[in-house]
This record gives structure tokens, C-alpha cells and sequence, in this order.
């Protein structure tokens, strides 16, 4: 059996995708804005690694200065982790130094404390980079 794709096809499948990806934007950038509204608190550092967090495109690992953090709600302890990526030349292991036990400010579902957004963008010179899917996925 054989095959033949169309340019017509061709043009209707990579349309679909283009607007699956731009559906799926819209509803991460709303979810992450409205997660901005939510009530803060004091979270903490409370330990830090050089982890493997991906791989580039027939390259090697993505190596980042990752923390795990907690912070309290109501008495309840809750907990995420998050990613530091460098905007300047090689900060990991004094970034690694000097994060642990820092306090930033976290914003907070009301409803699931558990789903988290950091308040910070960046941090010591470096992107913030989730690497916390569930509380990720949380949010939206």
C-alpha cells in the first residue's frame, strides 16, 4: 500500500499543530497569570544539586543548579522544586553555595496550597526554570 501525502494534507496537518500549540499557550499563559493573583508566603531553600534536567538535539545533557524548597500554609507543609538557568558564564557552584536556606516569596493556590508559582524570574543572574511538573500541571 502506498501513501501519498498531499500538499493539501501537508498544509491541513501542520495548520492543526500551529493551532493546537497556540490553544495550548493561551491557556498556560492564563493559568500562569492568574496563579500570580494568588496569596503568597515565605518559602525556603532547603537543599541543592547539579541534576541532569534534559538533553539537547543530538548533544549532551542539560546539567542545572536544582533546589528543593518548602514553605508552610496553614500549618501545612508543602514542598516543589526548581531550576536555575545561567544568563552568565558558568555560576553553578556558587549559586549552589549561596541557595540554601534563601527565602523567596511563593504565590499559592488557596484551594490545592500544593500547586505553586515562584515570584521570581530569575534569581543570582539565572532564569528560573520549573521542573516541578505536578505543580505545574496544578495550575492549570
Amino acid at each position: 500500500m502506498h501513501v501519498h501525502v498531499t500538499e493539501q494534507s501537508f498544509f491541513l496537518f501542520a495548520g492543526i499543530a500551529i493551532a493546537i500549540s497556540a490553544l495550548l499557550s493561551w491557556v498556560v499563559r492564563g493559568a500562569t497569570a492568574k496563579a500570580r493573583q494568588w496569596p503568597q508566603t515565605i518559602a525556603t531553600v532547603q537543599s541543592g544539586s547539579i541534576e541532569t534536567v534534559g538533553r539537547k538535539t543530538d548533544g549532551p545533557t542539560i546539567e542545572l543548579p536544582t533546589f528543593a524548597f518548602s514553605y508552610q500554609v496553614a500549618g501545612e507543609h508543602y514542598g516543589g522544586r526548581f531550576a536555575l538557568e545561567p544568563l552568565v558564564p558558568d555560576p553553578q557552584h556558587s549559586v549552589l553555595l549561596s541557595m540554601v536556606q534563601r527565602k523567596f516569596m511563593v504565590h499559592y493556590d488557596p484551594g490545592r496550597p500544593e500547586a505553586w508559582i515562584m515570584d521570581d524570574e530569575t534569581i543570582e543572574g539565572c532564569r528560573v526554570v520549573e521542573v516541578d511538573l505536578k505543580a505545574w500541571l496544578a495550575r492549570l
